[in-house]
């Protein structure tokens, strides 16, 4: 996890990856949607349970991931495809998390809710199913 280097590249293949989606999705008119998903280190304000557990994580993980987080959606804002939701669990005051990313059995229905808030705009849409 170490280096800019290896952030900036793990950034571009992300980036590159979706592209590769997107162009394959166009043959077969599909619109897809990119979900940045919450993690433990993106919720805002942690449980003492999530506290512990952050605790014992590598922090050259967190510090990769926490960078990653913070460049992927600067570099995404003008994809109408990705939607980013790493935030979407800071109100919560729950035990969302296990571990580093894995959540737990009630937390499904409030990142469910965040999605289909953010689909809701497309669903019925003719942009939403790729048909003209």
């Amino acid at each position: 996890f170490r280096g800019q280097e290896n952030l900036l590249k793990a950034v571009d293949v992300y980036q590159k990856n979706i592209e590769m989606i997107e162009s394959t999705c166009r043959l077969y008119a599909i619109k897809p949607v990119f979900l940045l998903q919450p993690m433990l280190h993106s919720k805002e304000r942690l449980t003492p349970f999530e506290q512990t557990v952050f605790r014992d994580l590598d922090t050259s993980w967190v510090s990769f991931s926490r960078s990653f987080y913070a460049i992927a959606p600067k570099n995404l804002a003008s994809n109408p495809n990705f939607i980013d939701l790493q935030h979407c669990l800071d109100s919560s005051t729950h035990n969302d998390f296990y571990d580093q990313g894995h959540t737990g059995y009630h937390t499904g229905k409030t990142i469910g809710k965040a999605i289909y808030r953010s689909l809701k705009p497309f669903i019925g849409q003719n942009k939403f199913n790729g048909k003209p």
